[in-house]
């Protein structure tokens, strides 16, 4: 990672964003440069400017807003080589958000939430191979794509930016810029996830095998006609040519519902919508957002004087929970008042010649002192 990697991804996107689209099939909108006219209205008011036509954006906003909107939100500065140019690329065409989860899946380690936490660029920083775990992203995010209503229009441009940024990344995560993007008309469409494509209902399965309508109009008709059945035979027929419809009905519902079922839970796992259960190697370190391991007990550690010539020098320490100190026989310890409660100090005294008004040492043996609940 470097300075300069921020305008490195910033042109390779720029060429697949292209120029001033205004479709009425793409989710975002009117567009110029990949700028979209809502993110451009809130990136002006929040400026304290009047708004205006994306069309006329200049060159320090585009840049300004690519920064602070997409590149900043999945922190690209902390990113390494490659990966940064992948996630960012993947937050301007679906937002931050998705393009995160793309690559916390892609690890396999982390939670899923699309926040890049300290958990997740460790995880990334541990990862053994980058150039696997670009490839890794950009199959998520292709499996992404098709779960679009947008993909039969905009699937082969937004494939070929896919192909490219697998290329690109890869190159750049070693050291090389020579491969240079190209634009192919739909691969700036944008591809938001609120344009997700519909899982198939399976009320018409439940209407056939659960008891709906056509299951008891089938039971109806042949209640009516079984009386008749044996003296006109042609009345045997219908009522076994209905029994066999309701029978082949049952069996489509049956298997209707198996494949609305698998189509359902593929379009979550596509879209990311379902939690996905990982197991955080040791290898990786706990982030701040984790809960620290609770910190094992130390063998007893004696209590050694400052050395300050003052006998009634303070010795401070840092304890942890459950730690014994060994004092001298006969020691009176007194906490000073410090504001950091994780550090405790202690007035080493003399043993007095006569008793002292002070608080005595627990009936435990009288050269050990265990201080419970310091940390």
């Amino acid at each position: 990672m470097s300075a300069a990697d921020f305008q490195i991804a910033l042109a390779k996107t720029l060429v697949f964003e292209g120029g001033k689209v205004d479709d009425k099939d793409d989710p975002g909108g009117r567009t110029n440069r990949g700028v979209t006219q809502h993110v451009y209205d809130s990136w002006r008011r929040r400026k304290s400017l009047p708004p205006r036509d994306v069309f006329v954006i200049t060159d320090a906003e585009v840049q300004a807003i690519y920064r602070f909107q997409y590149w900043d939100m999945v922190k690209g500065d902390d990113l390494p080589s490659g990966i940064d140019m992948v996630v960012f690329d993947g937050s301007v065409h679906s937002g931050p958000v998705q393009s995160i989860k793309w690559i916390q899946r892609a690890l396999g380690t982390v939670r899923v939430d699309g926040v890049m936490t300290a958990a997740t660029l460790a995880a990334i920083e541990a990862y053994p191979d980058h150039d696997l775990l670009v490839a890794a992203a950009i199959e998520r995010r292709k499996a992404f794509l098709k779960a679009l209503k947008g993909y039969r229009k905009y699937g082969r441009g937004w494939n070929s930016r896919c192909d490219q940024l697998l290329k690109l990344g890869q190159e750049h995560a070693s050291g090389s810029y020579g491969s240079q993007p190209t634009y192919l008309v739909g691969m700036d469409a944008r591809a938001y996830i609120t344009d997700a494509k519909t899982a198939p209902s399976p009320a018409v399965a439940d209407a056939v095998t659960g008891g709906g309508l056509f299951a008891t109009a089938v039971d109806q008709i042949t209640t009516a006609l079984n009386p008749l059945a044996n003296t006109l035979p042609t009345v045997g027929t219908v009522v076994g040519v209905v029994t066999a419809v309701g029978g082949l009905a049952a069996t489509g519902g049956f298997l209707y519902r198996t494949w609305a079922t698998r189509k359902a839970h593929a379009l979550a796992d596509a879209l990311d919508a379902r939690p996905v259960a990982f197991l955080a190697p040791a290898a990786i370190p706990p982030a701040a957002d984790d809960a620290p391991a609770p910190a094992p007990t130390p063998d007893p550690v004696p209590l050694q004087p400052a050395a300050a010539p003052d006998e009634a020098a303070i010795a401070v320490h840092a304890m942890t929970p459950g730690a014994v100190f060994e004092l001298p026989p006969g020691s009176v310890v007194q906490p000073a008042t410090v504001e950091d409660p994780r550090i405790v100090a202690f007035h080493e005294v003399p043993h007095p010649a006569e008793p002292a008004p002070v608080t005595e040492l627990p009936s435990a043996p009288d050269h050990l002192v265990a201080l419970p609940g310091v940390h």
